[in-house]
Order: structure tokens, then C-alpha cells, then sequence
């Protein structure tokens, strides 16, 4: 069993971001002398690589407009007669 010890953490809060209101990063105690500017630098550089990513995800999903929507259901449902219709043929 492995033995816990305090971790610690650094909370950023933004109103700039589109994507993020708060980040929490959680760091092994390892790195308490390195400098809290260093960390904070690397957590501002990782909000802002996610940002671009979920920006880009963003722009790529699309919405289908409402007549694909109207021709898929017309073409079940012509699928739908046609095979009934074929199905009355052979049973006939």
C-alpha cells in the first residue's frame, strides 16, 4: 500500500476563456522548489493549448439542417412502402 502525503494545488480562475472559468492542477510535493512563477507559467501554458483545442473541436462539429432531416425521413419512408408493397407481391 503505497503511503499518501499532501499534495498541492494551484487554482486558476479566468474570465478571458471561452472554454474554462476555474482549472484545478494538483502537483506531487516533489515540486515545491520549483518556482511558483515557473508554475504558474506551465498551468497558464496548458489553459491556453486545451483552449485552442476545444476552440478547433468547436468549429468542426456542424449542425445538419433541417432538410436532411426531411429527406431521411422520406426516404424511410419510402423504403418502408416499397418493401411492404414487395412484401404483399410475394405473399399475394
Amino acid at each position: 500500500m503505497e503511503k499518501t502525503s499532501t499534495k498541492q494545488t494551484l487554482v486558476i480562475r479566468t474570465e478571458k476563456s471561452a472554454v474554462f472559468e476555474e482549472a484545478h492542477f494538483i502537483f506531487r510535493s516533489k515540486y515545491t522548489e520549483t518556482r511558483e512563477s515557473e508554475i504558474v507559467a506551465e498551468a497558464n501554458r496548458i489553459l491556453a493549448l486545451c483552449e485552442a483545442k476545444g476552440k478547433e473541436a468547436k468549429k468542426e462539429k456542424r449542425r445538419r439542417s433541417s432538410l436532411f432531416y426531411f429527406i431521411a425521413g422520406l426516404l424511410c419512408g419510402l423504403f418502408c412502402v416499397g418493401f411492404s408493397l414487395l412484401l404483399f407481391w410475394l405473399l399475394k
